[in-house]
């Protein structure tokens, strides 16, 4: 009849500003699809089914990896459903109508639910008009949104077509992606570039702006950092930062993309992936030899954080994930010790000696720990530990390499560092002064080749073992780090720290669980 509105048929996808639709681009093989649906009467009252158990088996079709969980208005989002939206890589929260008198308001609920969910895509699918439960197209915190007209079976079963086959019908359709230039960052970026990691990483990853600063500090071939504007307004709305660096003490040179980061309400918009094609083309101009995502030293983060949910951005850019050789997707875990758990007693030396590089033959001990570390650094791909050890040479800081020795051979080193006191490796790895000042460092360790007690044969394929680099019978690679630890410990004590910080370590806990008890850092 005129004047009457007509109602619309089958799902619509009212907008999609998260680009997520059909989500077969963004879910991969074992990606948790987190499904949450309000409790609701069966429509059936013959049967107890729960009415969007059709939605789950549809979803299910197309990707199997679906959790469907029930909400209640009565109880909210709970810590139960926090925790599962924390495994996920795309959660729909479905919204059954406006709220019964009394009753609590599913939006409120969908609100909780979009907090928990942080960065990663949300989808909300109403079951009912926006115009009823308030949130019209011109609503924008809830960048993507379905709308059906009820939850029948087949409306359901409509709605999981379209969320992972063709995105139209569309109420409006999304704009063409723009074309974003990108230039070198200036000296008065540094503030917005300051602003824009805070705001787009969380709590754990954030450093004082000096601190930063001297990390994205440039120089020749050295570091670079890439920006693109807004047109309109002219601020940052993404940056990216590259280090081109020694791999090893032969001069070849690594390239490490140490941060893609873009402003949350410009995400989406293909701003990361052209500041991360920018970067390669940068690095691959400048001859180096390996790429790498992260950075070895400087050290902003080792690679790609977890809990973030990039992978998926990075893995269908070519990048690994999923190997057990160096570079395709290993662990590596930062390790934060307090020291009053720290229990060796009863340790015996076991033939070892450690102390600090000698000044008074501080050139002949450095050349000779240079050696040891080139060596060591190839077989372990330790990469960028030549260069750390490097940034020491010719400061009073060449003091702070520990040098362990089994008799007069050396089997061990490392380098020691605490915030505020100068050290160019103080700087290079901000992360113990940004969790306290009491907080010591150790980074680069090396420990010669030989068997180890976890994992066999504790060799790279780099270069082979020499016959001077075995130990005796009375050592193993994990008594040595023990008791290289342990010097680490009773050295920084003496400094005035209470924690020590453990730099980017590899291989699992097991290990770790015999020296105490450290945990996990921040990072």
């Amino acid at each position: 009849m005129p004047g009457e509105q007509t109602r619309r048929r089958g799902p619509v996808l009212v907008r999609d500003d998260q680009a997520c639709v059909p989500l077969g681009r963004i879910l991969v093989e074992g990606d948790l699809l987190y499904l949450l649906t309000p409790l609701v009467p069966p429509t059936d009252p013959a049967t107890s089914t729960d009415p969007f158990d059709p939605l789950g088996r549809a979803l299910a079709r197309y990707h199997r990896w679906v959790r469907h969980v029930p909400y209640t208005p009565q109880r909210g989002i709970t810590d139960d459903h926090v925790a599962h939206i924390g495994f996920a890589r795309v959660v729909i929260f479905v919204v059954s109508g406006p709220p019964a008198a009394g009753q609590k308001s599913q939006i409120s609920l969908l609100e909780a639910a979009r907090v928990a969910g942080g960065q990663r895509p949300q989808i909300v699918l109403a079951c009912c008009s926006l115009d009823d439960l308030g949130i019209g197209q011109a609503e924008n915190k809830f960048p993507t949104v379905v709308e059906i007209s009820g939850y029948s079976r087949g409306e359901l079963e409509l709605a999981a077509d379209l969320l992972f086959g063709s995105p139209t019908p569309t109420l409006a359709a999304n704009p063409e992606p723009r074309r974003w230039s990108v230039e070198p960052r200036k000296s008065e970026d540094m503030p917005a570039l300051y602003d824009l990691w805070c705001e787009a990483l969380p709590e754990r990853f954030q450093l004082d702006r000096v601190a930063l600063q001297l990390i994205l500090r440039e120089g020749p071939g050295y570091c670079q950092n890439l920006v693109v504007r807004d047109p309109t307004t002219k601020q940052v709305v993404g940056f990216c930062t590259t280090f081109t660096t020694y791999l090893y003490s032969d001069r070849s040179w690594l390239g490490s993309v140490a941060a893609v980061i873009v402003k949350p309400s410009h995400r989406r918009q293909g701003i990361g992936s052209t500041l991360f094609a920018s970067a390669l083309g940068v690095m691959k101009s400048h001859g180096v030899v390996r790429l790498q995502l992260g950075t070895t030293y400087p050290r902003l983060l080792f690679g790609v954080p977890m809990g973030l949910n990039v992978e998926n951005w990075f893995a269908k850019r070519g990048w690994r994930f999923d190997g057990m050789e160096p570079g395709t997707g290993q662990e590596a875990c930062d390790w934060l010790l307090d020291m009053t758990d720290w229990n060796t007693k009863g340790l015996s030396a076991s033939g070892l000696a450690f102390r600090f590089l000698d000044f008074v033959k501080s050139q002949q001990e450095y050349d000779e720990a240079m050696e040891f570390v080139a060596r060591e650094s190839v077989r372990k791909h330790g990469m960028g530990f030549y260069h750390l050890y490097g940034r020491l040479h010719g400061t009073p800081h060449m003091g702070d390499i520990l040098l362990g020795f089994e008799g007069r051979k050396l089997v061990a080193t490392a380098i020691l560092y605490t915030p505020r006191s100068g050290s160019p490796v103080s700087e290079d790895i901000p992360w113990p002064g940004a969790i306290g000042s009491d907080v010591g460092g150790v980074a680069c360790i090396c420990i010669t080749g030989m068997p180890s007690r976890h994992g066999g044969e504790d060799t790279g394929q780099a270069t082979k073992p020499r016959p001077d680099d075995n130990l005796s019978i009375n050592n193993t690679r994990d008594s040595v780090m023990i008791r290289l630890l342990d010097a680490c410990v009773r050295a920084l004590r003496e400094q005035g720290m209470s924690k020590m910080f453990l730099d980017a370590m590899k291989g699992g806990q097991e290990g770790f669980q015999s020296i105490g008890r450290p945990e996990p850092s921040l990072l």
